[in-house]
């Protein structure tokens, strides 16, 4: 190891003969003054360059190791809907729709959602009626089985996203402008329909992307059923198929339902109600909750239904 003494003979070196004074830093200021703005540009956008690229191979290896040791580095979709998911591939398809290429059919077949329509893309067939949302049933009815009542206008604009439009308009992402909608006799504003070549498609009223109930509406006023179930089936728990009791306990919900959120709720089953004109209607059900347009909690219809089906 060296002496101390001998530091400045080392340190003259090292630095080639550049001697620390006054000189030198003249020449420093000068050729900073001289610099032009393209040079300074390209120091920073290479220092910028270089921390991107950084960050990225971080990120890359954050979502190597996430999936390399068993997690899922996917983010999960918050499902929007009411009657059901919407993920991003659904959006997608929905975003491409044209009206040029759209028929609406009166049974637009099965699905996992339940009774829900669902298109083979994957879309959500929906009509917006004035700010009241109505989803398409995978079931329709054939033409005079079901007298249609007031024609509640013609379909004003096509959209891939109605949630966006005017309350105003009569707004659809799945029936082409110009088609008529009509309301459906005896059922108030649960149901609106329209004509189509293989008989009547059908659409139940239910919330979509924070539209549901408007001014002091109840469950009732969005499900005006009394007197018309049949059948009511809780998947999952059973089949009640005696009229009275099925009225007795669609009373007991509407009295005792208290509104959870006007937003949207997971399915774990479906209360399906059919009607004795043959038309299904169907309620979301999770945790003794129900939801179509609104979630509703109403834990003493669970427990009635299970009596219901010991007697």
């Amino acid at each position: 190891m060296g002496k101390l003494q001998d530091l400045p003979r080392i340190a003259d070196q090292a630095l080639g003969g550049l001697q620390a004074d006054s000189s030198m830093k003249a020449q420093i200021i000068w050729k900073a003054s001289r610099m032009t703005q393209p040079e300074l540009s390209r120091n920073f956008h290479f220092r910028t360059v270089a921390f991107v690229c950084a960050c990225l191979i971080v990120f890359a290896c954050f979502g190597f190791s996430s999936e390399f040791f068993g997690q899922d580095p996917t983010v999960p979709v918050i499902a929007s809907q009411s009657a059901g998911n919407l993920d991003d591939a659904q959006r997608i398809a929905s975003s491409n729709l044209d009206q040029s290429e759209v028929t609406i059919h009166a049974s637009a077949g099965g699905s996992n959602m339940g009774i829900w329509a669902k298109w083979s893309d994957g879309s959500y067939p929906v009509i917006g009626i004035r700010g009241k949302f109505y989803r398409q049933l995978s079931s329709g009815i054939s033409k005079g089985r079901v007298p249609l009542s007031s024609e509640l206008g013609e379909i004003d604009t096509f959209s891939s996203d109605p949630s966006l439009a005017s309350t105003d308009l009569i707004i659809s992402n799945a029936v082409p402008v110009g088609a008529k909608v009509y309301s459906v006799s005896g059922m108030g504003g649960t149901l609106c329909a329209v004509e189509a070549d293989d008989g009547i498609a059908l659409f139940q009223r239910v919330s979509y992307s924070g539209h549901a109930l408007r001014s002091n509406e109840q469950l009732k006023d969005t499900l005006q059923v009394s007197g018309h179930v049949v059948k009511m089936e809780l998947k999952g728990t059973g089949t009640i198929t005696e009229p009275a009791v099925c009225d007795s306990l669609l009373q007991t919900l509407f009295s005792t339902a208290t509104l959870d959120s006007n937003g949207s709720l997971h399915a774990d089953s479906y209360l399906v109600m059919t009607l004795d004109s043959g038309i299904r209607l169907q309620l979301v059900c999770n945790q003794e909750r129900v939801a179509a347009c609104g979630v509703w909690s109403s834990p003493e219809f669970f427990d009635a239904f299970q009596d219901a089906l010991g007697t």
